[in-house]
């Protein structure tokens, strides 16, 4: 009755014509025969990831999370809640040191008209640095709150082609002013599958 998944992937990031990132990530989850009720389901998932900056070795890092994800669907809806830790270790000293915190996500689908689709997922990050910033300077440690919203309602014209209508928004909120941020962003696309 268990049920077990493991995925991995590797990926490069170019910025100005050179290579910028290198990154891979693993990825386990296991499912436990559980007794719940029907269309709900639990799971443990694991994984880690690796960043490699090309001429910034000082924010490499290794992230390791591990989460519990309850999840249910019924009828072509369906609907998911995750937490748990997180850490960010550097390979080489950088400002602010390590970093711990917590994931929270919540993502739903939903069937709306004429076969049509609509998803939310929301997801937030807290993160707090292990020492200050940057001694001398800035004398404070780090902790940010990061929350991200993902609104999609999809329109499929025929079975190749669909319309995508997406909302996004990103609230960086953070102690250290220079880093707060907050974005929003509109997109407007059409898909089409071979």
């Amino acid at each position: 009755g268990w049920d077990a998944r493991l995925s991995a992937s590797a990926g490069l990031l170019g910025l100005g014509g050179t290579l910028y990132q290198r990154n891979a990530l693993w990825q386990a989850q296991l499912t436990p025969p559980l007794t719940l009720p029907p269309g709900w389901r639990f799971a443990a998932v694991a994984g880690q990831a690796f960043y490699d900056y090309r001429g910034q070795s000082v924010f490499n890092a290794r992230q390791t999370e591990l989460r519990g994800v309850l999840s249910y669907r019924h009828e072509g809806a369906a609907l998911q809640f995750a937490t748990g830790p997180m850490s960010d270790q550097g390979r080489a000293p950088r400002p602010g040191g390590n970093r711990d915190g917590w994931s929270y996500s919540v993502w739903g689908r939903v069937p709306l008209w004429r076969q049509a689709q609509g998803e939310l997922h929301w997801s937030r990050f807290d993160w707090r640095g292990s020492r200050d910033y940057a001694p001398g300077l800035i004398d404070t440690r780090r902790k940010q709150q990061t929350a991200q919203l993902r609104l999609t309602v999809t329109y499929p014209i025929d079975a190749s082609q669909a319309l995508v209508a997406e909302y996004r928004q990103v609230d960086n909120d953070e102690n250290i002013s220079i880093f707060s941020y907050q974005a929003r962003q509109f997109a407007l696309s059409w898909q089409w599958q071979y």
